[in-house]
């Protein structure tokens, strides 16, 4: 068991299932959902699947705040229910969850399609909207995100994008159905990123992540924000993500969520060991998608955690290995000189 932020973090999401026979983990947070890869169904979602385990969730519940994100995720990636509410109100949560063996530890694997069971969110006026319009998310400051704008005019986009200067890329390959008769309310944009992410107030974090998000604009500013609408005039016939990561000191999992606030299913999450140090990572689906908010990988890295906010690049890192080398030449001729 652990509780809120525990999730984010090596010590314990990760450490604890360094035993095997760890197949069952129970989480309880006051978690506030940030935009576009922090929504809390989403990171629950990502975490039980990636790790292959049954996690069962419950979340503090204040939408005019934004906290709220309750569920039950099985190990094979399936969704067993999931709960959030635009009223200030609480639900249990009964299912049946199927007990598992020992988990075996491999960097290669490949899950497939996820089905939702049971879906907990409430409608609204008239019983068109979800309540979940009510519920408050924030955004996300982006700004050290590298971005690209589908371009629309193709049906078929293939683009390989990389963070900034680093030498971290990420491949997609969507194709795409436009609407030309219905008006499209969302931009979707491409993103790449490597770096340190401030969340919340004062907390920064390591990522390694490729994605699709949705923005209210053509503004990156905008990507991460909601309309009080679902997503129309585009659909997505297939969405194929890949990059290649380093798995030392840190986790990779999906990061999916749709207009009502739960996560995407139907897709393929792949791992796949190509080297030593070097995993590729691939996210595709299944079937076509209408309503997504965001889609992609979403790449923890601990070692990074705690810095300075901004991308990470390879001059940031030769410059920061050619000044570790100048303070220990100084330091071992001051030594000689003394001795």
């Amino acid at each position: 068991m652990f509780i809120s932020g525990d999730i984010l973090y090596q010590t314990p999401a990760q450490d604890i299932l360094g035993n095997p026979t760890v197949t069952d983990v129970v989480y309880s947070s006051s978690w506030k959902s940030e935009l576009p890869f922090w929504q809390s169904n989403s990171l629950q979602h990502g975490y039980a699947k990636s790790n292959k385990v049954n996690l069962l969730a419950s979340s503090r519940n204040d939408p005019s705040v934004g906290y709220g994100g309750s569920g039950i995720y099985l190990a094979n990636g399936k969704i067993a229910e999931t709960y959030l509410s635009g009223e200030r109100r609480s639900k249990l949560i009964i299912q049946q969850i199927p007990k598992g063996g020992e988990r075996k530890e491999h960097f290669t694997s490949c899950q497939g399609s996820s089905a939702l069971t049971t879906q907990g969110f409430h409608l609204g006026i008239g019983k068109q909207l979800p309540d979940v319009t009510l519920f408050r998310t924030t955004a996300v400051d982006l700004s050290n995100y590298t971005f690209k704008s589908l371009n629309l005019l193709n049906k078929t986009i293939s683009e390989t994008i990389c963070s900034g200067e680093s030498n971290f890329c990420c491949n997609f390959h969507i194709v795409v159905s436009k609407h030309t008769t219905v008006f499209q309310n969302y931009i979707y944009k491409l993103v790449a990123f490597y770096g340190v992410t401030r969340y919340g107030l004062s907390t920064t974090v390591g990522e390694r992540i490729c994605g699709l998000v949705a923005c209210l604009d053509e503004s990156n500013q905008s990507c991460g924000g909601r309309n009080l609408l679902s997503p129309t005039g585009i659909s997505f016939e297939s969405i194929s993500i890949k990059g290649q990561f380093n798995p030392n000191h840190a986790h990779y999992q999906p990061s999916t969520l749709k207009f009502d606030l739960t996560p995407a299913t139907d897709y393929l999450y792949c791992t796949e060991q190509i080297a030593r140090n070097e995993i590729e990572v691939s996210l595709i689906t299944t079937t076509r998608h209408d309503s997504l908010l965001s889609f992609g990988i979403l790449g923890r890295v601990y070692i990074n955690d705690n810095t300075y906010a901004g991308a990470i690049n390879t001059a940031t890192i030769r410059g920061a290995n050619s000044l570790v080398f100048t303070q220990v030449s100084i330091i071992y001729i001051l030594c000689y000189l003394y001795t």
